[in-house]
């Protein structure tokens, strides 16, 4: 095995330290093993001795990405292994086909058997299956991958900044994850190399997340079909059945308070003309349901489709973390219909059955709805819990109707379009777009326009 320059120079430092050095809690130790895992992280083919540009090595996502260098040094040795292994496969191919105008398809199925083998063999995968099931989950993975940063590209970005962030060709139009896992190590020191690299193990990144969640159960096409069976269960005992109507909902906004709720009026609408919104006032035409004695609410569901940018922005692995993965919004017209609602749906749970848990609430007290999220803002107001129906967890948000409208209309934090993009841009765009590569993320000029399409998206 040949070392790198990193390496070697790591090796013949790892003896000198300070006098009185107390073992592996003194900070010389802490300082010799990050140069260390930095240095090993590098490699002349992946060129990843930046951790900026190091989110992760194909096949395990690494935690505390900036802390944990050690578990980076551990991902890249466990890659290199997968392409050294693909490699063996590639060559035992044409030892075996010798080589005719066959010979891509038999690398490409050796490639593909060796990454399976790889994964059967040397990840936590006990019970992976045949490889004709397998395989194919994970080609669907990586789509779920590719259309998710796609998505994220086309919806949080405006125009210009976009083609600065659309991916290679290469790899976007490469749905094998054995053909990702090589381009990984494509070499050269050029931006187009660099980023055809960072964005092979992206790809991977968050394919693997989306293999984690198909296995499990929590594909997108499992979320949408939990959600529809919870709505259908709501429908029959918590909802009157077959009793719905139009709202009108008129909300006068202050220009001076961040556009918030000012003065509100609604009604059930009947026909003749439509008012329409303006700067300073917002219209809506909800459909509502109704509770017993004529409890007016309007109901959103809302299945969470980008989970895998959510584990990356909080440093996590286990897609089973995430307890939101579906959620709904009970909205409401008056404190007392909201209290009546609450309690309505803790007996009706029981009655499915299901379980409540995680109650937190600042609709009578201020500050955050949860203190533990550092994140939430103190404006944003509601009664929420987790319920589990059908072995399912579903998030619930029980809130009054201004709350609703300032979460949706306000310039404030507690407008969800802002919080996310808020969090995004600290959590999510430097490690997925790293500012070597791509755009730097304190930019003031960037972040202005990050901000202006929030805002533009709040009357579109």
């Amino acid at each position: 095995m040949v070392r790198s320059s990193g390496q070697t120079k790591a090796a013949s430092t790892k003896k000198q330290h300070r006098p009185g050095c107390k073992g592996r809690d003194c900070k010389c130790w802490k300082d010799e093993r990050n140069r260390g895992a930095t240095a090993a992280a590098s490699d002349e083919a992946v060129d990843s001795s930046k951790t900026s540009e190091f989110i992760n090595a194909f096949p395990l996502l690494a935690e505390g990405v900036t802390e944990h260098y050690d578990i980076l040094v551990g991902e890249s040795v466990r890659s290199r292994q997968l392409l050294l292994n693909i490699e063996r496969a590639k060559r035992q191919a044409d030892a075996r086909n010798g080589y005719g105008e066959s010979r891509a398809a038999a690398h490409r199925e050796a490639s593909q058997h060796a990454l399976y083998d790889f994964l059967r063999r040397k990840t936590a995968y006990r019970k992976l299956g045949e490889f004709e099931e397998v395989y194919p989950v994970l080609i669907s993975a990586v789509k779920d991958a590719r259309a998710s940063v796609d998505g994220l590209i086309s919806t949080d970005f405006p125009e210009p900044l976009k083609l600065e962030l659309e991916m290679v060709a290469d790899v976007e139009s490469e749905i094998d994850p054995a053909a990702l896992a090589q381009l990984c190590y494509i070499r050269g020191d050029d931006l187009l190399s660099r980023r055809t690299r960072l964005e092979a193990r992206r790809q991977l990144t968050i394919a693997q997340i989306y293999f984690d969640m198909r296995r499990q159960g929590d594909s997108p096409e499992d979320l949408d079909r939990d959600m529809t069976e919870f709505d259908s269960a709501l429908k029959e005992r918590y909802f009157l059945p077959h009793h719905s109507a139009c709202y009108e909902i008129i909300a006068d906004l202050d220009p001076d308070d961040c556009h918030r709720v000012k003065r509100l009026g609604f009604n059930q609408h009947a026909s003749g003309r439509r008012r329409i919104s303006s700067s300073k006032r917002v219209v809506l035409y909800p459909g509502v349901r109704f509770l017993p004695g004529d409890i007016p609410v309007l109901f959103e569901t809302r299945p969470k489709k980008d989970a895998p940018f959510k584990l990356i922005r909080k440093n996590q692995r286990d897609t089973r973390r995430v307890a939101d993965l579906c959620g709904a919004k009970f909205v409401f017209f008056s404190d007392e219909d909201l209290f009546k609602g609450v309690e309505r749906m803790r007996c009706t749970l029981a009655s499915m059955p299901g379980t409540v848990f995680g109650e937190v609430s600042n609709i009578m007290r201020a500050g955050r709805v949860d203190p533990t999220n550092k994140n939430s803002h103190e404006e944003f107001r509601a009664w929420k819990w987790f319920a589990r129906f059908a072995d399912r967890y579903f998030e619930l948000q029980f809130m009054l109707v201004g709350d609703w409208l300032n979460e949706r209309c306000s310039h404030g934090r507690e407008n969800h379009a802002h919080y996310k993009s808020e969090c995004n841009i600290r959590d999510l765009y430097p490690k997925l777009f790293p500012s070597s590569l791509y755009l730097d993320w304190t930019n003031p000029a960037i972040l202005r326009s990050l901000h202006r399409l929030q805002q533009a998206r709040i009357w579109s």
